[in-house]
């Protein structure tokens, strides 16, 4: 099974980076990164990021959760990543054009959004990597609204995170059961 997840890893890493080579370390407990599956792409050659050339602690990582109709689940996500034991530098979400008051919540609670065209998971995590790279972020962090990372879950994915690492992932951990995938 862990094989399985693995191969769906790097589909799904390469589908939305595909100018980077996916290189994973899968020698790690992925236990460890937290129970929301997640990706962390290293954004290292782009025009404004010099991330190569900075220790791992000092990367600007953006946050960037895609959502649908979720609110509930959404507000849970964005309270599990303003309490990580290291905080993102920005926050941003993608509301695929959300029909159940997802836009007021965000407009009303001053959280940085970009509403779209309901484009999917590989659409807004689109999105969410092009606004990185406009915005000079050095990595990006990303997870549909269902994602509930762990307090040290950012911190875990940048202490495992090497120069020569494209693209770094957790998978996904059952909440009850924390020895069980749900990828």
């Amino acid at each position: 099974y862990v094989n399985e997840c693995k191969s769906e890893l790097i589909k799904k890493c390469n589908s939305i980076y595909k100018d980077a080579i996916a290189i994973f370390n899968f020698d790690i407990d992925f236990r460890e990164m937290g129970s929301s599956g997640n990706v962390f792409v290293y954004m290292r050659g782009t025009a404004c990021t010099y991330a190569d050339k900075k220790s791992l602690d000092q990367l600007k990582v953006l946050a960037a959760v895609v959502t649908h109709n979720r609110k509930e689940l959404l507000a849970r996500c964005i309270s599990a990543i303003n309490h990580q034991s290291k905080l993102p530098a920005e926050l941003l979400i993608i509301n695929n054009a959300s029909t159940d008051g997802t836009e007021d919540y965000l407009i009303s609670n001053k959280i940085n959004h970009i509403t779209q065209d309901n484009l999917g998971s590989a659409g807004g995590w689109h999105r969410s990597i092009a606004y990185a790279q406009d915005n000079c972020f050095d990595a990006v962090w990303l997870m549909d609204d269902d994602g509930f990372p762990d307090t040290q879950a950012l911190e875990n994915l940048l202490k495992h995170t090497k120069k020569e690492f494209a693209c770094l992932s957790s998978c996904i951990v059952d909440e009850e059961n924390h020895n069980r995938f749900v990828f």
